[in-house]
């Protein structure tokens, strides 16, 4: 893109699982028909499948004959003994094609018990594997155990992951134990397949007594996993007594407890989660929900998480929903998010959309909009900015126009910012554009300061890079905040 084209065009001158996915497989719904069917619920506590790749009863011979990765009969031919168990991990661990070695591995989930389980995981264990794809599959191993015996589950991934492994050390990134340190994804696996068992309180105990705030919230991620999927009403009254806990301790510390202040709040995170399970339902359930939560941040998450994951199935539908509380603060990021789908598609509808909106949910549309029109075409936004009469909703959207457009061409969104009409708005934007000048060509950006018309001390600010200034978060893929440029 060209400087002077943009500066022609301007009449005035011129941004957090998963990791668990397949456990929807290997952990359905207790209660459901699957469960009956697999055995997975509270009763079952094995994990086969009768008849669902053939073969006949009784799983691995005595002795561990299972011949290969096609030795044993298909998943779900009852228990494998403890003693063919080992024959079922050499199986899946000498086979070299990857779609029978997967078979082998299900075959294994599929016949583990309270009894087989621990040797499967000893067996395992000795095997010494490493690797991306062998940490994929202890993964779910840990979550199929953690499904059929929690409290065993989850401490041995606990050992595991505190160093007392294969390697003697921190449960080395990529090895048997993943990646490493207290806190693991093996012990998130073992909590999510506990919680989904029906025993979600029995695994909420033992993470509740777990003294390091940090491993706390990291394990109650996989708890949360695991409610979600089996029981997305439990999951979302566990959060909200989780939050209003963190809001006592809070108050007690003073300082709104260990989190806050950190730019990191669980309790959404969590939320979040829950939504996305809601949005599998559909826009009519995902929306009740939603509604029926109490305001705050929680409720924030919950509709931009709805609005993200439905927008692609039907963009008209979630705007119609987003519309209706726009004039709410929680709905302010979901308006983000509609006004950024639309805008990556049909710019012009985005804004006839945002004109239909009030107050501040209006110019958060617009800036989200202009936000992502810019990234796909920022000749065609400066031209239609060069049509706007000056008004608020002009000053929001050549701010987000200059904020996006000033690490590739900084003297261009320097001279779009200075053509906002509201002082404070104007001294913001040209701040931020002088912030991002001065990281990718201080010695231009020394040069423009003078005539920029920033105060004095904003300057020596900028120059001095103190005066509280946030780092760019698209150095870092991303970041938190509203309005589409986020972290700005």
């Amino acid at each position: 893109m060209k400087k002077r084209t943009l500066l022609i065009h301007g009449a005035w001158v011129l941004v957090a699982a998963g990791t668990f996915a397949a456990g929807r497989f290997l952990a359905p719904e207790p209660g459901s028909p699957r469960a009956a069917r697999t055995g997975t619920g509270v009763e079952g506590r094995g994990l086969g499948q009768p008849g669902l790749l053939g073969g006949g009863p009784g799983g691995a011979e005595e002795g561990g004959k299972t011949g290969g990765s096609a030795g044993r009969s298909a998943p779900g031919d009852g228990p494998i003994s403890v003693a063919g168990i080992k024959g079922q991990v050499e199986a899946f661990l000498k086979e070299k094609d990857p779609v029978k070695a997967n078979l082998a591995f299900a075959r294994l989930l599929a016949g583990l018990t309270e009894e087989n389980a621990g040797a499967a995981y000893e067996a395992l264990k000795a095997s010494g594997g490493r690797g991306r794809d062998f940490g994929r599959h202890m993964n779910l191993f840990f979550q199929a155990w953690g499904g059929i015996d929690g409290q065993s589950a989850v401490e041995a991934a606990m050992v595991e992951s505190e160093g007392e492994g294969r390697d003697g050390g921190r449960g080395g990134r990529g090895g048997f134990g993943g990646p490493g340190g207290p806190g693991g994804n093996n012990v998130m696996a073992a909590l999510s397949g506990w919680a989904a068992s029906g025993d979600s309180e029995a695994a909420r105990e033992w993470v509740a007594a777990v003294e390091d705030e940090r491993q706390k919230t990291m394990f109650t991620f996989g708890i949360m996993e695991g409610m979600t999927r089996s029981d997305p009403d439990a999951a979302t009254a566990y959060v909200l007594e989780l939050a209003a806990e963190r809001a006592a301790a809070g108050d007690q510390e003073g300082e709104g407890g260990f989190y806050r202040g950190r730019g990191f709040d669980p309790t959404s995170r969590y939320m979040e989660m829950i939504a996305s399970e809601q949005a599998n339902r559909g826009l009519a359930a995902a929306s009740a929900w939603a509604e029926g939560l109490p305001e705050g941040e929680m409720k924030e998450a919950a509709f931009s998480r709805i609005a993200a994951s439905l927008a692609g199935e039907d963009l008209d539908a979630v705007a119609k929903w987003v519309t209706e509380h726009s004039s709410q603060d929680y709905a302010q990021d979901a308006v983000s998010e509609v006004a950024r789908r639309m805008a990556n598609t049909e710019p012009a509808k985005a804004l006839e959309w945002a004109e239909g909106l009030t107050g501040a949910a209006q110019s958060q549309a617009f800036s989200s909009a202009f936000n992502q029109w810019t990234d796909r075409d920022a000749v065609a936004a400066s031209e239609y900015l060069s049509t706007m009469h000056a008004s608020p909703l002009r000053d929001s959207a050549v701010s987000s126009f200059a904020t996006q457009l000033d690490r590739e061409d900084p003297e261009a969104a320097a001279a779009w910012a200075s053509t906002i009409s509201d002082v404070t708005t104007r001294v913001e934007t040209l701040e931020s554009v002088a912030r991002s000048w001065m990281r990718t060509d201080s010695e231009a950006a020394q040069q423009w300061l003078p005539a920029s018309g920033l105060p004095a001390e904003v300057q020596q600010e900028v120059l001095s890079g103190g005066g509280g200034g946030r780092p760019d978060f698209r150095d870092f893929g991303g970041g938190g905040g509203r309005g589409g440029r986020r972290g700005r």
